[in-house]
């Protein structure tokens, strides 16, 4: 996930450079950040289509006619890339706590299993004396 952190920095910064009217090969520093970012995304079909479908920025105040058409482009796909990183830090988190979840059901089930097998393994005697030493301290 840093990884896409770190592709909305540098997609913003490209942003930033078309403002303030550093148009050098604004194009192909466009294009090269699109790469970058269908390359990160190349697992998860479903963000990289989030990706390529981004909607044009409807922002037009401020930015040079000779590079108008690739800014709003990208706009909008650093404006989808920020959600699809949103995205994978909450699923990312989710995921954590399902694990987390999964270690204590799995700890508490093989203590059950461990007593169970422990107290099964043991001889009536010794059960019998176990009961009686509860049952005294109970009536304590």
């Amino acid at each position: 996930m840093s990884m896409l952190i770190e592709l909305v920095h540098e997609g913003q910064r490209i942003l930033v450079d078309g403002q303030t009217q550093r148009l050098d090969r604004f194009a192909g520093r466009c294009a090269t950040w699109a790469e970058k970012v269908e390359s990160a995304l190349q697992d998860d079909p479903l963000a990289l289509s989030r990706f390529h479908q981004a909607e044009r920025s409807k922002l037009t105040l401020g930015i040079p006619t000779s590079v108008m058409g690739e800014w709003q482009i990208t706009r909008g796909r650093v404006d989808a890339l920020i959600t699809i990183a949103g995205d994978a830090a909450t699923s990312k988190r989710d995921t954590w706590k399902r694990d987390t979840w999964r270690f204590w059901l799995g700890l508490v089930v093989g203590i059950v299993i461990g007593v169970c097998g422990t107290i099964a393994t043991m001889p009536s005697e010794r059960i019998d004396a176990i009961r009686a030493a509860v049952k005294h301290l109970v009536e304590r």
